[in-house]
C-alpha cells in the first residue's frame, strides 16, 4: 500500500485560512448562539439527545452547510467527513457512488443502512443503496445524522458499518420558495425548486429538480458512455389535527435514463417512487408514539442487455410502531417497538427459472438508558429478526457515556449486527455473457459484525472549539465473496459463500474551530487497516489506511463568502463487479474550492462559482476504469419567504 505522504500541492489553504482569520467578524454575540447551543439528534437511540450523549460516534450535517456547499451530488456532502469511504464511481445497476463507513467500499455497501425520514432505502436485490436515484433533493434536506458503528438492533441487519439518515424540512405555515439553477463542465446541467405553504393546521412542501452530465473520462481522455438525465420530485405534508396529534405524507420519486459502463449495455432506464405515512401521537413530554406505513417501487431496464433486453422490478413494504418514554425523572428512558418488512424482486433475467423471489422480516426491539449517577449513563438494546434469507438473527448493543468534568465526554461500547444475504447472493441465475454464469448460494447464512468502540469529545474556548477521538476495533464473520464454483470451457461459473473473516481497527480524530456563524476552520484524520483470514485483495487492502481532510469557510468581504475542502486519501485496490477486475487506486489529493456572493440588502439571491478536482485534470477513485475530472460550475439561487 502506498505510504502516507500527505503533501499539500496548493496554495488555497493558505489562501482561505489567511482570509479566515483576517476576515471581518458577523455580529458575534448572535451570529454565534446557534452554534453554540448543543445539537440534538435522533438516530443514535431512536429519541432526541444531546450529542455528548449519544451512544455512537455521531455525526450532523446542517442544511445551512447542504446549501453553503453548493453540491451537485448527494454524496459530495460526505466526502471529507471523518471515518467515510466515498468515490465516483459506476455499477452496471446504475449506482453512480460509493459511500462506506470504516472500510469495506463496494459498489453496493451492504453493511450500511441509509434512511430517508426513518425511511428504508436499502435495496433487498443486491444490497446498500443507489445514491443517484434516491427520491430526495438536496434543498429539501434539514440536516443528514450519520451514526458511525453498529446500530442494528435499533434499525434491524444491515446496519454494522453504520447508518445515514437524511431528514427533510418539515414544511412551514407560511409562504417560501426557492430556485437554484446551476450550469458547468462536463455537460453539467441542474435546476432545483421548492415551493411551501399552509397555515397553523396544515402545511405542505414540494420539490423537483432535474440533472444532466455527459459521461466521465477514461483515464487516456476519451469521454466514457455513462452520461445521465435525471429527474426527481418529492412532496412533504402535514396535519396537526390536536395539539398532541399529527399526520405526515411523504411520497417522491425518480426518473433516470444513464449510460452504463459495459459498451455492450448502453442505455438503462431507471425509475423509483414512494409513498409514505406517519401518525405521531405526544400525549406528554415524557411519552410518544409513532406509527410508520411505506411502499416504494424500483424499475430497471436495460432495452440491450447481452443477450437480449432485461428488466427487473422491486417492491417493497414496511410497517413500524415505536413507543418511546420516561420515567423517575428523566433518569430512566425507554424505547420499543416493531417492524415488518416484505421485499420482491420479479426479473427473469436475474433469475432465471424462477423470476419472483422474496424476502419478509419481522423485527422486535428495545432501548433502556439508566442514568445511575449525574454524571454516568449506561444503554443497552437488544432485538430479534426473522427473515427468509437470514433467518433468526438477535442483535445488540451496550454502551457507558461518562461526564467526566465540564464538556468533556467519555464513551465505550460494543455491539453485535447481523447481515443478512442479499436475494442476488442467494438466488442468482443470471448470465452476465456467452461465458459467464452467475449462481446464487441458498445455503448462505447471515454475516457477524462484532464492533468494540472507546470515544472522546470535548468543547473547548467557550465552545468555539470541539475535538473528538474515536477508537474502534471490528470483526467480521461469515464475511461474503465471490468465487468460482466451477469452469467448463468456455464457461464460467461464479458463486458467492461466507466462509472468510475479516478484521478492522483504527482510529478518527477531528477537531474544528468557529470563531462566528461565518468563520470556521475543520481537520480530521482517519487510520484503518484491514487483514482477512484468506488472502483476498478487495478486503485487504480496498480501503485507504490513511484520509486527512482539512478546510474552511469565511465571509471574506461585503457579500463575498469563500470555502475550501482538502482532502488525501492514501492507495488502494478496489473490485469492480461490473468488470469483474481489481483495480489499483493512486493515492491522490482532492481539492475543491467555491466562492459565493449575495448582495448586501439583497440576501435572498446568491451567485456562485464552484471548483472540484483542481489539482490534476483527472485520476482514479473506482475500478470501473473512468476517471473523475477537474470541474467548473456556477449558478445563482433565489429564495422568497421563511425558505430555510
Amino acid at each position: 500500500m502506498t505510504g502516507f505522504r500527505p503533501q499539500l500541492r496548493a496554495p488555497f489553504l493558505v489562501i482561505l485560512f489567511s482570509a479566515t482569520l483576517a476576515g471581518p467578524a458577523r455580529a458575534a454575540e448572535d451570529a454565534f448562539t446557534l452554534y453554540n447551543e448543543e445539537a440534538r439528534v435522533i438516530t443514535a437511540s431512536r429519541r432526541l439527545e444531546l450529542v455528548r450523549e449519544a451512544p455512537a460516534a455521531v455525526e450532523i450535517i446542517t442544511a445551512e452547510e447542504i446549501r453553503d456547499s453548493e453540491a451537485a451530488n448527494l454524496w459530495d456532502l460526505f466526502r471529507f467527513r471523518a471515518g467515510m469511504n466515498v468515490a465516483d464511481g459506476r455499477s452496471g445497476d446504475g449506482n453512480r457512488a460509493i459511500v462506506s463507513i470504516r472500510g469495506f467500499p463496494a459498489e453496493f455497501v451492504d453493511k450500511l443502512l441509509v434512511l430517508v425520514d426513518g425511511r428504508s432505502v436499502y435495496t433487498a436485490l443486491s444490497g446498500g443503496a443507489v445514491w443517484d436515484q434516491i427520491p430526495v433533493q438536496l434543498h429539501s434536506i434539514e440536516r443528514i445524522e450519520i451514526v458511525r458503528g453498529p446500530n442494528a438492533a435499533l434499525y434491524g441487519s444491515n446496519a454494522g458499518l453504520g447508518v445515514i439518515n437524511i431528514i427533510t424540512k418539515k414544511p412551514g405555515p407560511d409562504r417560501a420558495g426557492y430556485l437554484n439553477v446551476m450550469h458547468g463542465t462536463g455537460g453539467l446541467r441542474r435546476g432545483q425548486a421548492s415551493y411551501s405553504d399552509g397555515n397553523a393546521e396544515g402545511a405542505f412542501r414540494l420539490g423537483l429538480s432535474q440533472k444532466a452530465l455527459d459521461g466521465y473520462p477514461t483515464p487516456s481522455g476519451p469521454a466514457g458512455t455513462d452520461y445521465l438525465l435525471s429527474n426527481k420530485g418529492d412532496f412533504r405534508g402535514l396535519w396537526t389535527p390536536t395539539d398532541s396529534s399529527s399526520i405526515e405524507l411523504f411520497g417522491g420519486g425518480s426518473w433516470d435514463s444513464e449510460g452504463v459502463i459495459d459498451a455492450a449495455n448502453p442505455v438503462g432506464r431507471f425509475h423509483t417512487d414512494f409513498q409514505m405515512i406517519k401518525y405521531n401521537y405526544d400525549p406528554r413530554l415524557e411519552s410518544s408514539i409513532q406509527v410508520m406505513a411505506a411502499r416504494r417501487e424500483d424499475v430497471k431496464k436495460f432495452p440491450r442487455y447481452h443477450l437480449g433486453p432485461l428488466s427487473v422490478r422491486e417492491d417493497q413494504y414496511d410497517g413500524e410502531i415505536v413507543h418511546r418514554f420516561s420515567f423517575s425523572d428523566d433518569r430512566l428512558r425507554t424505547v420499543y417497538g416493531g417492524s415488518i418488512r416484505y421485499s420482491s424482486v420479479d426479473s427473469g433475467g436475474v433469475f432465471d427459472g424462477k423470476p419472483y423471489q422474496k424476502n419478509a422480516v419481522q423485527r422486535a426491539f428495545a432501548s433502556q438508558s439508566w442514568l445511575i449517577l449525574p454524571r454516568v449513563n449506561l444503554i443497552g438494546a437488544a432485538s430479534l429478526e426473522h427473515s427468509d434469507t437470514g433467518g433468526n438473527e438477535p442483535a445488540y448493543q451496550v454502551a457507558a457515556v461518562v461526564h467526566p468534568a465540564g464538556s468533556h465526554t467519555l464513551r465505550l461500547s460494543h455491539g453485535l449486527a447481523p447481515t443478512i444475504p442479499t436475494l442476488y447472493q442467494r438466488y442468482a441465475n443470471q448470465r452476465a455473457d456467452a461465458t459467464v454464469l452467475l449462481v446464487g448460494n441458498p445455503r448462505l447464512t447471515a454475516q457477524h459484525l462484532r464492533s468494540y468502540e472507546a470515544g472522546y469529545r470535548a468543547s473547548f474556548l467557550d465552545k468555539h472549539a470541539l475535538f473528538e477521538a474515536d477508537f474502534f476495533y471490528l470483526e467480521v464473520d461469515n464475511l461474503s465473496r465471490t468465487i468460482v464454483q466451477s469452469y467448463n470451457f468456455p464457461l464460467l461459473t461464479l458463486s458467492f459463500d461466507n466462509d472468510n473473516k475479516a478484521a478492522a481497527r483504527g482510529v478518527e480524530i477531528k477537531t474544528s474551530y468557529r470563531w462566528d456563524a461565518g468563520r470556521s476552520l475543520y481537520a480530521n484524520y482517519t487510520y484503518e487497516t484491514l487483514s482477512v483470514a484468506k488472502p483476498e485483495t478487495n478486503v485487504r487492502r480496498g480501503t485507504p489506511a490513511h484520509k486527512v481532510n482539512l478546510g474552511g469557510t469565511a465571509d471574506v468581504w461585503s457579500g463575498f463568502s469563500a470555502g475550501v475542502d482538502s482532502g488525501y486519501q492514501d492507495g488502494h485496490t478496489l473490485y469492480s463487479q461490473a468488470r469483474g477486475q481489481n483495480l489499483d487506486i493512486p493515492a491522490y489529493w482532492r481539492i475543491d474550492v467555491r466562492l459565493a456572493y449575495a448582495p448586501p440588502g439583497h440576501k435572498d439571491v446568491k451567485l456562485y462559482l464552484v471548483g472540484q478536482n483542481l489539482i490534476t485534470p483527472r485520476h482514479l477513485e473506482f475500478a470501473e476504469g473512468l476517471a473523475v475530472p477537474r470541474s467548473i460550475y456556477g449558478g445563482v439561487s433565489v429564495k422568497f419567504g421563511p425558505f430555510r
